[in-house]
């Protein structure tokens, strides 16, 4: 019966009573019970079901119960169902001792004690039961075992897979590693076999750079110089990109300066920017800590790279380069880079497209702009290695701003004051420029610092708030930014004349031409014609003086002067924001100039000697100032070996350190450096690594060897083409306390020698 889980029970009796009887004692709705009227219609039934316990009557017609149980007995299905017979003829004990040996279970006399059957014929239920949960059981235990086993040979299958495909990735890793190894070493090679024949132009163009050239050889040189830098910035790019590729790029973490960072890019960028008729503008947030732990190193490079594609890609305006707290919760503090620009901008599409190595951002820039698409990549690559963020906000011909957002540690013992103005309490500034970015960037400084000041975006503006302060709080500095327009003087000179001030009026015309101006050679000169880009005029008479007509007179230089002759101005000290680092303003009556790329120390200085006090340095030290190159004394009594195979290059390292003042000796390889130390006392030695018949890793170790005997220490620093960070570390290793790369920057070559040799008190 289909879904009946009723447990049966098989009555068997020829007497119909007796069934009735039974039928009576069990009627528990989970019992089922089966009734045969004979043996032989108890063996159909035991056909087609299976029954807890079999009820047998012993004494039956044709074939009674004992017969009938036999026959049960040799059914292997029914070998083991529990047989309980009920007798009421046969009470002697040999009839109970054959149902026993028959295989009953039980031997029951009636009449019938229902509690007593009930409870016989429980137990058998419960064993019966359990017995088909156990095999239930069983049988899913068997289908378990067979998935099992077809799992087991499933996975021993895709073992055997398994262990073809580690055997062959294995191989593919194998060759992966010889082609990283070999493509390693053709970096290394194509480095070094670029940067020694690049040593040696550069180095020479440099030297003739120095030397008595006409103005127009001296711009064929600097047109060779920035091309060989080009090409060694491209070697550089490839060579960060492959190491960032197989993950050897690491970070090198040191304290650092963010000021000092920010304006040593400006320095570096800005006569790139003038050649474009572009300024640069920096802006380090005063709130930042003087001393931050990073890889300044990096970070350079990608401020380096931010800032040179917005002067690529810029014609006009102004490239301002911010460093501001971008987070100030928790350590480490998080610091956010920014360069803006108003070049050409970037439309949506691509923006997406920025980022991704070789890719710029359309086909046409590449031939007009140059470059190899790397840098971004490169960049973002970095900022990622660094735990940062970056990204760009930009329109179509309205310019750009990349930023990138990186964890930097701030130090415990780091201060956050620096360099301030002395008797800043006391100064009251005029910033007087319609350059914004300028204009913001002067103001915070002089806030930090606590300076009162004031800003004139027109010179109206300006004559207005001077007039303002005279009698109650007069300014003290005015910060002239040579950048208003024409127009705007205009306006001035016709609005003061218009009112018929008797103080004066004011017209500043600030565009530098591109060429400059051309300097006066004496007092003479100066008050013979004017000198640049800036129109000052004073007029007493209400009618007012005669304007600048023509475009000559519009493009004069300041005239800080004239500045004098107007009453504003008589007490007030005057410094010039040029764009161009010339001392002709101090010539032409201003106090003192500012050249951008503008330094917040420089700024500091200037004013504190407007108020004739010194320089405030409280926990700090001023950024060192720029050198020129041959500064120091023309000779030293030092001797420094060069260990150079190359004869350029040997030549190039011989000028140079003679341009410092030193002699210098030449060893063509490791062993000549070897034996000219035994022939002369030598302070500092130059290693090439790359020498014939033994390299310079070799003849350092040999050095160092025979340094322990004598207990002598003289500095190596290795002079190599190979840049990539392994060399480096391999010289260190070697025992070299440096490391110069080819193509050598004097200013490089300077600090090294200067670190080792430094100049006498």
């Amino acid at each position: 019966m289909e879904n009946d889980n009723r447990v049966s029970i098989l009555a068997v009796d020829d007497q119909p009573e007796n069934l009735l009887a039974l039928e009576a004692i069990f009627t528990d709705p989970e019992l089922r019970l089966i009734n045969a009227r004979s043996g032989q219609e108890a063996l159909k039934h035991i056909l087609n079901e299976e029954f807890a316990v079999i009820l047998m009557d012993a004494h039956m017609p044709e074939m009674d119960g004992f017969e009938t149980a036999k026959i049960i007995r040799t059914r292997k299905k029914t070998h083991n169902t529990p047989i309980i017979f009920l007798t009421a003829t046969h009470k002697d004990g040999f009839h109970a001792a054959t149902g026993y040996d028959i295989g009953a279970v039980d031997y029951i006399f009636k009449p019938l004690i229902p509690e007593i059957l009930k409870a016989k014929v429980s137990v058998f239920v419960e064993l019966f039961k359990k017995t088909k949960e156990i095999r239930r059981q069983a049988e899913e235990l068997g289908a378990y075992r067979l998935e099992l086993e077809k799992s087991v040979a499933q996975l021993q299958s895709l073992n055997q897979d398994l262990q073809e495909m580690s055997r062959a990735a294995d191989t593919a890793r194998d060759q992966a590693i010889e082609a990283s190894r070999f493509k390693s070493a053709f970096l290394a090679n194509m480095s070094h076999e670029i940067r020694t024949p690049m040593n040696g132009i550069l180095g020479m163009v440099e030297i003739l750079l120095r030397s008595g050239l006409t103005e127009k050889q001296r711009e064929y040189a600097s047109t060779a110089i920035e091309a060989g830098r080009s090409l060694i910035a491209v070697v550089n790019d490839i060579l960060d990109f492959s190491k960032i590729e197989v993950g050897k790029l690491s970070l090198e973490f040191a304290e650092f300066d963010p000021v000092i960072l920010i304006e040593s890019i400006a320095d570096l960028l800005s006569s790139q920017a003038k050649k474009r008729d572009l300024s640069i503008v920096t802006f380090v947030d005063p709130s930042l800590p003087q001393v931050l732990r990073g890889d300044a190193g990096r970070l350079r490079q990608i401020i380096t790279n931010l800032a040179g594609n917005a002067i690529k890609f810029s014609e006009r305006g102004e490239v301002s380069i911010y460093a501001t707290v971008d987070s100030h919760e928790g350590q480490p503090l998080r610091v956010k880079f920014s360069v803006a620009d108003r070049g050409i901008g970037l439309t949506v599409e691509e923006v997406s497209q920025l980022f991704q190595p070789f890719v710029q951002p359309t086909h046409a820039s590449t031939f007009r702009y140059g470059g190899t698409g790397l840098g971004l990549s490169i960049s973002k690559r970095l900022v990622e290695l660094m735990g940062g963020d970056i990204g760009v906000v930009s329109a179509k011909n309205s310019g750009s701003t990349f930023w990138f957002s990186v964890p930097l540690e701030r130090l415990s013992s780091s201060t956050e004051r620096r360099a301030r103005p002395a008797n800043a309490e006391g100064l009251r500034v005029l910033l007087i420029g319609d350059q914004p970015v300028t204009n913001e960037s002067i103001q915070s400084y002089l806030n930090s610092w606590g300076i009162r000041n004031a800003t004139a975006h027109s010179t109206e503006e300006a004559m207005s708030l001077l007039r303002s302060g005279l009698e109650s709080d007069p300014f003290t500095v005015a910060l002239i930014e040579a950048s208003l327009s024409a127009s705007g003087a205009k306006r001035a000179a016709s609005a003061d004349e218009a009112t018929q001030e008797p103080q004066g009026a004011l017209t500043i015309e600030a565009s530098l031409s591109a060429s400059g101006a051309k300097r006066a050679a004496s007092a003479d000169e100066a008050t013979q014609e004017p000198q640049g880009a800036l129109t000052i005029e004073a007029s007493l008479s209400a009618s007012g003086a005669k304007r600048a007509a023509s475009a000559d007179e519009a493009t004069q230089e300041p005239q800080g002067k004239d500045l004098r002759q107007n009453e504003l101005f008589k007490e007030v000290k005057l410094i010039l924001i040029a764009a161009f680092d010339d001392e002709g303003p101090l010539h032409s009556g201003f106090d003192a100039y500012l050249a951008k790329p503008l330094k917040q120390s420089q700024l500091a200085r200037v004013l504190s000697n407007s108020s004739g006090q010194p320089l405030e340095i409280e926990n700090s030290t001023l950024p060192p100032e720029s050198t020129s190159f041959a500064t120091g004394p023309r000779h030293r009594s030092e001797l420094i070996l060069v260990a150079e195979d190359h004869p350029v290059n040997q030549q190039v390292a011989i000028l140079l350190l003679q341009d410092l003042g030193f002699e210098a000796h030449v060893a063509i390889n490791g062993q000549q450096a070897i034996e000219s130390l035994g022939r002369a006392s030598y302070a500092l030695i130059f290693m090439d690594c790359q020498m014939p018949d033994m390299d310079g890793f070799q003849a350092t170790r040999k050095i160092r060897e025979s340094e322990a005997q004598r207990g002598k220490h003289i500095p190596i620093v290795a002079m190599t083409a190979h840049a990539i960070e392994s060399s480096r570390d391999e010289c260190l290793a070697a025992g070299m306390d440096d490391y110069i790369c080819k193509p050598i920057d004097p200013d490089q070559l300077k600090r090294i020698v200067y670190k080792f040799l430094p100049l006498p008190k």
